[in-house]
């Protein structure tokens, strides 16, 4: 009988020394459970941060585009009224030599025009490109 309040002792103690144990396990979780969870707060304003410079991004290229095809839309009418011109001049002239000549110049230009404008646009892509790397 002796034994046994040495063992109900040594049962409390160790009674007392899982509890202290499983305190100590639950503060660390709690510890854990915080960092992770400013871990989350901090993706989440990485992200936020990155999807808004996206859509900057994505805004200026479209503003870019937009602006690329307004012009060669701009420079397309003012060519096919130049040639509507030149033709009703050469019809009320009767001089249809000098609207050939000016037509056949016209079209060099245009397709100089067109070849440097997709030069351009080539360029201007592969400067965002590069922009957009680094």
């Amino acid at each position: 009988m002796n034994q046994k309040p040495q063992t109900d002792a040594q049962l409390l103690a160790t009674m007392r020394d899982l509890v202290k144990v499983q305190q100590a396990n639950q503060a660390v979780k709690e510890k854990e459970l915080a960092v992770e969870q400013e871990r989350i707060k901090s993706n989440e304003k990485i992200a936020l941060a990155s999807i808004e410079a996206q859509k900057g991004d994505r805004n200026e290229q479209i503003k870019a585009v937009s602006k690329m095809h307004t012009q060669r839309n701009i420079i397309i009418g003012i060519v096919i009224i130049a040639v509507v011109a030149v033709i009703f001049v050469s019809m009320f002239t009767n001089n249809t030599a000098f609207a050939l000549e000016v037509l056949k110049i016209g079209g060099a230009l245009l397709a100089g025009y067109i070849a440097g404008f997709g030069r351009g646009k080539t360029t201007a892509l592969e400067q965002q490109r590069r922009n957009e790397e680094e």
